[in-house]
């Protein structure tokens, strides 16, 4: 199950918290609660410490909210991927995709 959790860390710059699989379920949150809850911050910080899981719709998901923030001018960083999504990711070619600044 796909939960998040958002903290505020300053007024301008927030984390997102993902937690569980990425995929087909939780696509009404990944499209329509996150992007809303994200309005009025500079900086997005994606963290996928919780994350062990993504199918194709969870990839595709997330990387329309990622191109949604930008797309506002917001600044976004995607953090703490373990190996096994970060191989995903890599064989996907997410970093070239998104940015490959936008991960650290």
């Amino acid at each position: 199950m796909f939960t998040y959790d958002i903290n505020v860390e300053s007024p301008d710059k927030a984390t997102v918290l993902f937690s569980g699989d990425i995929d087909i379920d939780g696509t009404e949150i990944m499209a329509e609660e996150i992007p809303s809850k994200l309005h009025g911050y500079d900086k997005i910080e994606f963290n996928f410490k919780g994350v062990y899981f993504l199918d194709s719709t969870g990839i595709g998901l997330f990387m329309k909210l990622v191109e949604q923030v930008k797309e506002q001018g917001i600044e976004v960083s995607i953090t703490n991927i373990n190996e096994d999504v970060n191989e995903l990711f890599e064989l996907l070619q997410i970093p070239k995709i998104l940015g490959e600044d936008l991960f650290q």
